[in-house]
């Protein structure tokens, strides 16, 4: 899933804005799955999977 994707994944959610207005630090991938580190203007960090969100 690429920033492009994960931007229409989340059109409709409450995620959308901030995934729009945040850039994709890496992506990570572990044994059952890959999500992506995002990280915003102000430091703090997010993680998006092709299901959640999650603050870290």
């Amino acid at each position: 899933m690429n920033r492009e994707e994960i931007i229409n994944y989340s059109a409709n959610s409450e995620c959308a804005a901030l995934i729009i207005r945040h850039s994709i630090r890496e992506k990570i991938t572990d044994a059952k799955d890959s999500f992506y580190q995002l990280l915003t203007p102000e430091g703090k960090q997010y993680a998006v999977d092709k299901k959640n969100l999650w603050h870290l």
